[in-house]
C-alpha cells in the first residue's frame, strides 16, 4: 500500500489509507454514473480511462469504457475492448457487441461472420435483420423481421429497418404504438418527428421536437433536427439562428461526426455547398442529396446535373432531386428524353411501397402527371397533399386547377402563395390575370399586370428575377411550367435579362386582351390592346383594340348607366392615341369611330 502523510506529518494507519481509496473509487464511481445518466459520453471515457490506473479500478470498468466509447461514436476503440476482454475468457455475448461495433464501421461481412458465431438470441436475430437489410437481401431480411420476438427492443429494431427502407408511414405506426405502452420513452419523440419530417409533414415534426426538447434541451440530435426542419419550412434565418443556438450547447462539436454534421448544416442553411463538398462529407448518408438540392437552390443545374447523371440513386430524395435537376434541364432545352426520365423518376418515388401514400409520393406522382400535362390527375394528388402546402404545393395545385377551368379555386390557391419572388413570376402572373378574367374581375387582371410589369415591383422584377419557366412556342399556352419543389425542396429558377421581362409583358398582354374579348369584358380588353399597340403598332393589335372599343360602345348603347362615362370616355382616348400615331396606318378609321362614339352619346 502507499503511505500517505497527514497535515502534522503523521504516518496514516494502513486501515485509514484503505478508507480514503474505497471513498475515492466510490466518488468517481458516482462522477462516472452521472456523466452517463447525462449521455456525457466523452467525459466519462476520461473519467473511466482514469479508474483503470486505480489499483482496484471500479467494477466491470472496461465493460463500461466500452459502452461509454461506443455511444460517442468511437467504434473502433470499443470492438478493440471489447476483444481484449474475449481474449482474456470474457463472455462470449460479446462477440455479439463487437459485430455491433463492426455494423457500425461499415464491416458488414465481418460483422455477419461474427454474429453467425453466437448463440441465438433476441439481439443476434435483431442484428441480423440489420445485416441483412445493408447487404440487400430483401428475403433474409424479411425472414429474421418474422422471427423477432414481441419485446419492445424488437419492435424498435423494426422500426429502425422500416424507417431506412423509407417506409416512414410504418414505422411511425410502431413508434406510436410503442409510446403508447411506455410513456415514459420520451426519446421516441423524436423518432416519431424524424418520420413526419420525412414525409413533409414539418409542422407536427417541430411540435414533436420542441416537447422532446423540454425534456432534453440539450440534445444536439433534436436541435439538429429542429434547425433542419425550419430550414424546409423555407425560414433561412430561423434555421441559422437555431443552428447557432445548437452549436452553443455544451458539449457540442466534442465528437468528430457532431463537429461534421454541424459543419455540414451550416454550409447547407448558407447555401455554400459546392460540388467539391461531396468528398468532405462522405460519411454523412443524406449530404449528396443534400449538396445537389443547395445547388439547385443556387440555379446551378450544370454542376447538379454532373453529380446526378451517374449517381447510384439508394434514397428516395436522390431519386426526387434528379428527377428535379432532369425536369428543369429537359424543358429548359427541349429535351423529351430527359423530361421522360424526370417522370419516370417521379413515377418510381411515387409508386413505390414505402412512398405510395406519403406526403413525398403524392406530390412526386402529381409531378409525373403534371411534366405530362395531365392536370385532372396533378390537381387530385396536389389537393390530397393540401393541408401540408407550401408556397410551392400552392402555386403548383394552383396552376393545375386553373389548367381544369376551375378558376375560382385556382385563385384560392394562388393567391395563398405568400412569397414575392413567385409572385413576380410569368406563369403565377399569367395563370392568376387568366383566373381574374374568368372569374369577372377583369380590373384586378389589369391592376395586376401594371404592378407587376409598370409599377415599382417591375425594375426589381426584371433585375433579380426568380422564375421556373419554361418557354412554349405557343404564347397562349402556359402548361409548361411547373415548380418541381417535391418534399419541400427549393422552388426552380432560371436567370432573365430586361428584354425577356419584357417579352413576358407583351405575353401578359395579349393573355389579358384576347381572354377579356372572348368573355366580353371589353373594356379591360381595350386597355390591354391599346398598351400592346404603343408597344408594338401592328395591324392586330389597332384590329382587336377597335374591336373592343366598338364592344365598349354597344354596351353603353344597350343598357343605360351600364358603362361608366369616364370609361366611354377613355376608349375615345385611346383611339385618339392611334390617331395622333404617325406610324400608324389606321389614323383615320381610328379618328372615325371616335367621333362616331362621341356623337352618338354625346359627349
Amino acid at each position: 500500500y502507499f503511505v500517505l502523510m497527514d497535515t502534522k506529518g503523521k504516518e496514516e494507519k494502513p486501515d485509514r489509507i484503505q478508507e480514503k481509496f474505497v471513498e475515492q473509487k466510490e466518488v468517481l464511481e458516482n462522477e462516472i454514473h452521472e456523466l452517463l445518466s447525462q449521455r456525457d459520453f466523452s467525459g466519462a471515457t476520461v473519467k473511466l480511462y482514469h479508474s483503470l490506473k486505480l489499483r482496484k479500478p471500479i467494477k466491470n470498468a472496461k465493460l463500461w469504457l466500452a459502452y461509454a466509447l461506443f455511444h460517442d461514436r468511437k467504434y473502433k476503440e470499443a470492438a478493440h475492448i471489447y476483444l481484449k476482454l474475449l481474449k482474456n475468457g470474457g463472455d462470449q455475448n460479446l462477440n455479439l457487441n463487437v459485430a455491433i461495433c463492426l455494423y457500425h464501421i461499415n464491416r458488414y461481412e465481418d460483422a455477419l461472420r461474427m454474429t453467425l458465431k453466437c448463440p441465438s438470441c433476441s439481439l443476434k436475430s435483431r442484428l441480423l435483420m440489420h445485416l441483412h437489410h445493408k447487404s440487400g437481401d430483401g428475403k433474409k431480411t424479411t425472414s429474421y423481421q418474422k422471427s423477432l420476438s414481441n419485446d419492445e427492443e424488437s419492435e424498435l429494431a423494426l422500426a429502425a429497418v422500416e424507417y431506412k427502407r423509407g417506409r416512414y408511414q410504418k414505422a411511425l405506426y410502431i413508434y406510436k404504438n410503442v409510446f403508447d405502452k411506455q410513456n415514459g420513452y420520451i426519446a421516441l419523440k423524436v423518432y416519431k418527428a424524424l418520420c413526419h419530417y420525412q414525409m413533409g409533414a414539418y409542422s407536427t415534426a417541430l411540435k414533436l421536437t420542441d416537447s422532446y426538447l423540454k425534456s432534453d434541451p440539450n440534445s444536439r440530435f433534436a436541435a439538429n433536427l429542429r434547425a433542419s426542419t425550419i430550414f424546409q419550412t423555407k425560414d433561412e434565418a430561423a434555421a441559422k439562428a437555431e443552428l447557432s443556438r445548437f452549436a452553443s450547447h455544451t458539449g457540442i462539436g466534442e465528437s468528430a461526426f457532431d463537429s461534421q454534421m454541424l459543419e455540414h448544416n451550416r454550409r447547407l442553411f448558407e447555401l455554400a455547398l459546392e460540388p467539391e463538398a461531396t468528398q468532405d462529407f462522405a460519411s454523412i448518408p443524406v449530404a449528396l442529396g443534400n449538396i445537389v438540392t443547395a445547388l439547385i437552390r443556387q440555379n446551378d443545374f450544370e454542376n447538379a446535373f454532373e453529380i446526378v447523371e451517374d449517381m447510384k440513386l439508394e434514397t428516395m430524395q436522390e431519386l426526387v432531386v434528379k428527377g428535379v435537376v432532369f425536369s428543369v434541364l429537359g424543358q429548359a432545352d427541349y429535351n423529351d428524353d430527359m423530361v421522360n426520365e424526370a417522370r419516370n423518376l417521379f413515377l418510381s418515388v411515387g409508386q413505390s411501397p414505402s412512398e405510395r401514400n406519403t406526403i413525398l409520393g403524392r406530390k412526386c406522382m402529381a409531378s409525373y402527371h403534371f411534366l405530362g400535362k395531365e392536370f385532372k390527375e396533378a390537381a387530385v394528388y396536389l389537393e390530397s397533399v393540401k393541408k401540408f402546402a407550401n408556397n410551392e404545393e400552392h402555386y403548383n395545385l394552383g396552376i393545375a386547377l386553373a389548367a381544369c377551368e376551375r378558376y375560382e379555386e385556382a385563385e384560392v390557391s394562388l393567391l395563398a402563395v405568400e412569397d414575392e419572388n413567385y409572385c413576380l413570376e410569368y406563369n403565377y402572373v399569367s395563370w392568376l390575370a387568366r383566373c381574374y378574367i374568368h372569374n369577372g374581375k377583369p380590373m384586378s387582371a389589369w391592376n395586376l399586370y401594371t404592378k407587376v410589369y409598370q409599377g415599382p415591383l417591375s425594375t426589381s422584377r426584371a433585375l433579380t428575377p426568380t422564375s421556373a419557366e419554361t418557354s412554349n412556342a405557343q404564347e397562349s399556352n402556359f402548361h409548361d411550367l411547373f415548380h418541381h419543389n417535391v418534399n419541400s425542396f427549393s422552388s426552380l429558377s432560371t436567370n432573365k435579362t430586361r428584354q425577356d421581362s419584357d417579352a413576358e409583358s407583351i405575353r401578359v398582354l395579349k393573355l389579358i386582351a384576347n381572354d377579356c374579348f372572348k368573355i366580353g369584358h371589353y373594356f379591360v380588353s381595350a386597355k390591354a390592346f391599346n398598351a400592346l399597340e404603343k408597344k408594338k403598332p401592328t395591324e392586330n393589335h389597332f384590329l382587336g383594340k377597335h374591336a373592343a372599343c366598338i364592344g365598349v360602345f354597344e354596351e353603353a348603347m344597350s343598357s343605360v348607366g351600364g358603362v361608366p362615362r369616364e370609361r366611354v370616355l377613355e376608349v375615345t382616348m385611346m383611339l385618339h392615341d392611334t390617331a395622333n400615331d404617325s406610324r400608324s396606318s389606321h389614323r383615320q378609321q381610328a379618328s372615325k369611330t371616335a367621333r362616331t362614339i362621341r356623337s352618338w352619346l354625346n359627349l
